[in-house]
């Protein structure tokens, strides 16, 4: 790209102006931009774009070359070019991203975040580091456990339901199998493998889910604290806060009924999910689930992987870097979870049908933290039909899931199979029959080519 056409871009994450060399800050943000995805610095642009220019000798990009060298660990080699502006001499000092992290300046790590330079802590740089040889800690040996420590009845329960989920083949002994999964290494287990099925509940005590009930504001009149393999804490927490959340009945006609619970049972157990997969191990913090009376607060050990901000993440603009990923990818395994950050996504899709306030999500106190809110108070209702576009369609014979459905598409225009399989945790094949239903009532119709083109939109008549 020509250069005035850079500068009008104006600085960001990959790009920064300094009206004049300092060693110092160039080589900073040089190492930043070389620990995240390269980038470029101007040297004789003001911070505003303005285009100064800046006077060289014959040796000065040279010197510049071996001052960033010498500040640099591993030594950074930048392309520096001189190049013209309006008979100005910018310079254009490129680096790109480092292969194997991370690079530090004068003894200290920075990453490149949105136009500035954050320095990094011992755990970040850690992370940084496993992130960049496509590793992560659940991956490395539980050195000071043996096989013995695995319930193997466990490990072949989960062989079982892989198998019949059907996004991977596991075949073969059980240590084939969590071999081939690179559950073990060296013939030992790793971390995820030692997680996911250990025998003794009580051998990892940090590696736990308090589930608390409070009235008033520090008033616990409810506390579970939940041990055990992860695949077993997921449902005995989602148990542990259906018993401490109200449960109503809507009427469906004159015979049938629709329970309700105060928050989407699919976004509890994403949520759930999230926070066991992406929890920082390393950590001895327990996963927190307070139940209020008019919210639930979930907060996790360790907070966003460095290079992803809540607001990507809300946006639904980021690539999926699980902090644990054999955790996470046995979960997927497990049909429990997608492989692509969808997760929170989903949860404010299902809050929003639900027609529950928006979650906050933060970084807070070190970890990860949401909180649901519910709805306004309902009693026991008798319904007879729904309204789509202004149009009654006789509710008797719609379940909850294409109620919501069809909310949805008139909000959003349209739906898919697989945004319904998504969205309500059901098969294709659930998925397909429901939606055709909707058709052979005449409330939808099915548009764009079969297969992943094919959109389900409302009829046109309602």
């Amino acid at each position: 790209m020509k250069l005035p056409q850079l500068i009008k871009q104006g600085e960001s994450e990959t790009l920064e102006f300094k009206q004049s060399f300092n060693k110092q800050e160039v080589s900073e943000t040089l190492s930043a931009m070389a620990n995240r995805n390269g980038g470029n610095i101007l040297i004789g642009v003001t911070n505003k774009g303005e285009i100064k220019g800046i006077q060289l000798g014959k040796e000065t990009l040279q010197e510049w070359l071996n001052q960033i060298g010498q500040a640099t660990e591993p030594k950074l080699i930048p392309e520096i070019i001189e190049e013209k502006v309006k008979s100005k001499s910018v310079v254009r000092i490129e680096i790109a991203s480092y292969p194997i992290k991370p690079v530090s300046c004068n003894g200290r790590v920075y990453l490149r975040v949105t136009s500035s330079n954050k320095q990094l802590n011992s755990k970040e740089i850690s992370d940084l580091h496993l992130q960049s040889t496509n590793n992560s800690w659940d991956a490395h040996v539980a050195k000071e456990k043996s096989l013995k420590d695995i319930d193997q009845k466990k490990v072949k329960d989960f062989i079982r339901a892989v198998n019949t989920e059907g996004r991977r083949k596991a075949d073969g002994d059980v240590i084939h199998t969590l071999k081939k999964m690179n559950l073990i290494a060296k013939d030992k287990p790793t971390w995820a493998c030692y997680l996911l099925f250990r025998k003794n509940p009580n051998d990892f005590p940090h590696a736990t889910v308090r589930v608390g009930r409070f009235k008033g504001s520090s008033t616990i009149i409810d506390d579970k604290t939940i041990n055990g393999d992860l695949v077993t804490q997921v449902d005995q927490t989602l148990v542990a806060i259906q018993r401490n959340i109200r449960i109503r009945y809507e009427i469906k006609g004159r015979v049938k009924r629709q329970e309700v619970w105060d928050y989407p049972i699919e976004a509890l157990r994403e949520i759930v999910l999230n926070a066991i997969c992406h929890r920082d191990y390393a950590d001895n913090a327990d996963i927190q689930i307070k139940i209020f009376d008019d919210k639930i607060i979930f907060w996790n050990p360790g907070k966003l992987q460095f290079d992803v901000t809540i607001e990507q993440l809300l946006a639904d603009q980021h690539i999926s870097k699980p902090r644990n990923r054999l955790i996470s990818q046995a979960f997927y395994d497990l049909g429990e979870i997608e492989r692509f950050g969808s997760g929170i996504k989903r949860v404010l899709d299902l809050c929003e049908i639900s027609d529950l306030p928006k979650p906050q999500i933060r970084e807070f106190m070190g970890g990860f933290e949401v909180t649901l809110w519910k709805g306004k108070e309902k009693g026991d209702e008798y319904k007879q039909e729904v309204k789509i576009s202004g149009i009654p369609i006789e509710e008797n014979d719609l379940n909850t899931r294409q109620v919501k459905a069809l909310k949805y598409i008139e909000k959003y225009g349209s739906i898919n199979n697989g945004k319904y399989q998504q969205l309500f945790k059901v098969s294709r094949a659930t998925a397909n029959r429901e939606l055709n239903n909707l058709i052979e009532m005449g409330v939808l119709v099915r548009t764009g080519n079969v297969g992943m083109g094919t959109k389900y939109t409302i009829k046109p008549n309602h």
